[in-house]
């Protein structure tokens, strides 16, 4: 959850709800879509269209949340790499 708002980046104007000229602000949006789609394999499983129905959420934001869910998933695949910093030639022998 803590890197959804780092997605948003942007706010969006309320004309009902939140009272005239009211802002939600990008933590405000991560949680409209955690509370919308329950946890996050379920937002990874929604079309863009789907989360365009979340309130403050556009086809290029859904996007980008497609984007970065699609990366992080590609990234827990991967095996882990260990690097081992060498001092000397002689750590080779």
């Amino acid at each position: 959850m803590e890197a959804m708002p780092c997605l948003m980046r942007t706010c969006w104007e309320s004309s009902s709800g939140l009272g005239i000229g009211a802002q939600k602000n990008a933590v405000d949006l991560s949680w409209d879509l955690l509370n919308e789609f329950g946890i996050l394999e379920n937002l990874d499983q929604a079309t863009v269209t789907e989360m365009c129905q979340v309130k403050g959420i556009g086809p290029a934001k859904a996007a980008q949340i497609k984007a970065a869910l699609e990366v992080g998933k590609r990234m827990a695949s991967k095996p882990a790499s260990i690097k081992i910093k060498l001092k000397s030639s002689r750590a080779l022998v």
